[in-house]
């Protein structure tokens, strides 16, 4: 078996060389950000890539993605980075194990290190990878992606040598990227930029006719929307996307689940289970986890907000179950953050019907989570939470001695007190 990375790096310090140029390709140890362990790097030679199978859940792809006039890295032309990178030769045993877990992106990943593509195509790639890495939560990874394009947040993508239906692509993404990062980091006016460049798309696709990306565009612009709580314009907007996206399941499927979220936002929780019900087939055909894990979210926050406002009934059994669904698509996902909030999400419903082993067990896996993030804020929040749990513990289950720091977040909480 060819060795891994951690074996050449650490363990038998052995040089790889370019059999063409004949130059050392030498690991690289030192820190990397979000992983764990002994971290590393390897500039590999695109031939030598496409000689192996790539386990996506060891690889990582970093910047060096494109650039106009050369795809180049440095000293070693045409070399792509990665990050704690495990190959295997095709023809190892193991190949089969890795062939069944192939995914979009490590088929993406096999064609873009290819050298003879055009900057065209290379584009399009850099926009199909990023759209996975989006797909799974993974926005700042996304983003490297593009940084060939689009250097820095704010900023217009680069859309020189690029023809109209890939330089849509481009603003298509950016804008989406954009949208769902400044509201991560409350980046004022963050949603007006997402908006402009993915208008200009819109544009573009509309006047190409291409109905497919017409909806996606309009269904990115309704997200937008949505986070400023312009509720009617994304409305309006998802309806047009469902009207263009007949014959695209996916596409369709994400444009309900988020006019179903809009709905649930706008207060008609009514509206937003009856959407989700009548649909609930079409979720059935689709492969996408994320998406799945959304439906049922979505579902769940309909059903605990009729439960709170009209009483008995079955829907807090029926939230607690599409939760419970939500968290299982996540995690088959590897969606970290949505599975980090839907475990929140859980630990206070159990809270709030004091099931306190429950909610504890919830909420400290929506900890851990968030803590593997390195959120502070959402590990502040899941705090106040677990502080309101130990508060309102029966005596004879509450620790002797609470935690100080709890003690001290739970006075401090702003959330009533039963």
């Amino acid at each position: 078996m060819f060795p891994s990375v951690a074996a050449v790096a650490v363990r038998s310090r052995e040089n790889l060389f370019d059999q063409q140029t004949q130059k050392p390709l030498v690991p690289c140890l030192g820190p990397q950000r979000r992983t764990s362990g002994v971290n590393f790097s390897l500039w590999v030679p695109p031939k030598e890539m496409q000689n192996f199978c790539i386990s996506e859940s060891d690889t990582k792809l970093l910047r060096r993605t494109l650039d106009h006039s050369n795809f180049s890295c440095k000293d070693m032309m045409d070399c792509v980075r990665f990050s704690r990178a495990a190959f295997l030769p095709i023809n190892s045993e193991s190949t089969s194990k890795l062939c069944s877990h192939m995914t979009l992106r490590a088929s993406l990943l096999r064609e873009f290190v290819n050298p003879n593509l055009s900057v065209g195509r290379r584009a399009k790639l850099c926009c199909d990878l990023a759209r996975d890495f989006e797909n799974r939560g993974e926005y700042e990874e996304a983003q490297e992606l593009l940084s060939g394009l689009w250097p820095r947040l704010g900023e217009r993508p680069n859309l020189e040598g690029l023809d109209r239906s890939t330089a849509a692509e481009v603003l298509l993404r950016v804008g989406a990227l954009t949208g769902v990062i400044g509201s991560s980091n409350q980046i004022k006016d963050a949603q007006q930029t997402a908006r402009d460049l993915i208008s200009e798309s819109l544009t573009i696709f509309q006047s190409q006719r291409d109905k497919k990306k017409i909806a996606e565009a309009q269904t990115e612009l309704a997200l937008s929307y949505w986070r400023t709580g312009e509720y009617d314009n994304a409305s309006d907007l998802l309806k047009l996307a469902l009207a263009h996206s007949t014959n695209e399941i996916e596409l369709k499927a994400r444009a309900i689940q988020r006019l179903a979220m809009v709905e649930q936002y706008a207060c008609r929780p009514h509206e937003a289970v009856r959407f989700l019900t009548e649909n609930s087939a079409l979720f059935e055909k689709i492969t996408n986890q994320t998406l799945t894990g959304c439906y049922h979210q979505t579902l769940g926050d309909a059903l605990e907000n009729l439960w709170e406002s009209e009483g008995p009934g079955d829907y807090l059994d029926r939230a607690l179950i599409e939760y419970a669904a939500a968290s299982y698509h996540f995690e088959q996902a590897d969606h970290k953050r949505y599975r980090a909030n839907v475990e929140n999400n859980l630990g206070f419903l159990y809270l709030k019907i004091n099931f306190f082993k429950e909610a504890h067990e919830h909420l400290g896996r929506a900890r851990r989570i968030f803590t593997s993030l390195k959120d502070k804020g959402a590990v502040a929040q899941v705090d106040e939470t677990r502080a309101a749990l130990f508060y309102n513990r029966d005596l004879t289950s509450r620790p002797k001695k609470l935690p100080i720091r709890l003690c001290e977040l739970w006075r401090r909480a702003p959330c009533k007190r039963n």
